[in-house]
């Protein structure tokens, strides 16, 4: 028997857009759109923390990703040449 797939209130494609609400002193909400599908994540003062951290890893991969992109395209270009 698979362990049940985390549930999803929703989802988006990807970043289109990102907005700043301020609910109260100590709680933000950002808000994460596609162009059709709104997500609304409430930051507090707890778990801000955590969402930096894990900005800057998805930026971090997102960097790695694209370096070893360019890096095969150039030896595949030094192997055409």
């Amino acid at each position: 028997m698979q362990p049940e797939p985390d549930p999803v209130d929703a989802s988006i494609s990807y970043v289109q857009d990102m907005e700043i609400h301020d609910d109260a002193e100590d709680v933000k909400t950002v808000r994460f759109t596609d162009g059709n599908t709104t997500v609304d994540v409430g930051i507090t003062d707890d778990s801000m923390i955590e969402f930096l951290e894990t900005a800057e890893e998805v930026c971090t991969r997102i960097h790695d990703d694209m370096a070893s992109l360019r890096d095969e395209f150039a030896d595949h270009n030094d192997e055409n040449a």
